[in-house]
């Protein structure tokens, strides 16, 4: 049993020498599902068979995120994230990071905001642990550094923000490879564009027409 099958404290946990990609830290107790959201036996089977990540974004999340699509024409039950289950692209593939959050990262980085804004987005795109989400929020869980609050129903951008508790100086992302997998093909997963408005889809080249390129969340007006 890895790291990934156990339960979650109230608060996040100190990251000593923890397994990076245990997810012993969790946002407050409000966010955490209602009981009738509790996934099934099955799907508690399917994540523990793919160490909790999913088939076709490989984002790793919490037990309580996990849903299970069925295959066709297999059959077979596989794991997705509550964004690839609902057709949602990730929105962490386009969010921005609020100021404050940027500063307080920086402090800690000992670098400039700039630089702690794109470590931090770039960190929760590859390694954020996605552990509950509702109407307007995902809390993501960053190994090593943090939790995080995801603002996705914003009028531009989803927006980042946090952290729950003190940051460490000088934090540092710690991964683990994913344990275990059942090796199916992976699953086709929704275009990051699904989260920005039309007017800054991207182009033919992959690029946002009209979006600053910038992660720091830009001042109003």
């Amino acid at each position: 049993m890895t790291d990934l099958d156990r339960s979650h404290p109230s608060l996040p946990a100190p990251d000593s020498g923890a397994d990076p990609v245990s997810l012993t830290a969790a946002p407050p107790p409000a966010a955490r599902p209602a009981k009738k959201d509790v996934p099934s036996a099955e799907t508690i089977a399917v994540w523990k068979a793919e160490d909790g990540r999913c088939e076709a974004c490989t984002r790793p999340m919490d037990r309580a995120c996990a849903g299970v699509a069925i295959d066709q024409p297999s059959s077979l039950p596989r794991l997705v994230c509550p964004d690839c289950n609902n057709h949602r692209p990730d929105p962490l593939a386009v969010a921005v990071v609020g100021s404050q959050t940027a500063q307080v990262l920086a402090v800690a980085l000992a670098t400039t905001v700039e630089t702690a804004a794109v470590w931090l987005v770039e960190g929760l795109r590859a390694y954020g642990v996605l552990l509950r989400l509702d109407d307007r929020r995902h809390y993501y869980w960053l190994p090593g550094v943090g939790t995080f609050t995801l603002f996705v129903h914003r009028p531009d951008r989803p927006w980042v923000g946090g952290p729950f508790g003190k940051l460490k100086p000088h934090p540092t992302i710690r991964v683990t490879p994913q344990a275990r997998t059942r090796g199916l093909p992976r699953l086709p997963q929704p275009d990051s564009a699904g989260f920005l408005p039309d007017a800054v889809r991207p182009t033919p080249a992959g690029r946002p027409v009209g979006v600053h390129t910038s992660p720091l969340e830009l001042p109003a007006g």
